[in-house]
């Protein structure tokens, strides 16, 4: 099992995937999604784009930062640090799209 983590930096935004795993699929599958998740944040803004969409995307770099802590599984405190802020940005999501 190898530690991996994935960083990116622009300005004041960054973006952090920190993981463990021994399985090139789940690394190929990782870096996909970082790499999705860094050309939201900083790619140009495209007219089509809605702020339900930029929060979908950051509810997936939460989504892989919880699978992370969850399969380390050493960190209780953060587990739920995490899933709190998850159901966070779930009920977010939920009143934008409501109010659109």
């Amino acid at each position: 099992m190898k530690s991996w983590s994935l960083n990116m930096r622009d300005g004041t935004d960054s973006i952090n995937f920190d993981f463990e795993t021994g399985s090139s699929k789940v690394l190929a599958s990782k870096i996909n999604s970082f790499l999705n998740v860094c050309s939201n944040v900083t790619g140009e803004p495209e007219e089509d784009v809605s702020i339900a969409d930029e929060l979908y995307c950051i509810r997936a770099g939460i989504e892989g930062k919880i699978a992370s802590v969850f399969s380390a599984g050493n960190d209780p405190s953060e587990e739920e640090r995490l899933t709190d802020i998850l159901h966070a940005v779930n009920e977010v999501i939920n009143y934008v799209e409501s109010e659109l």
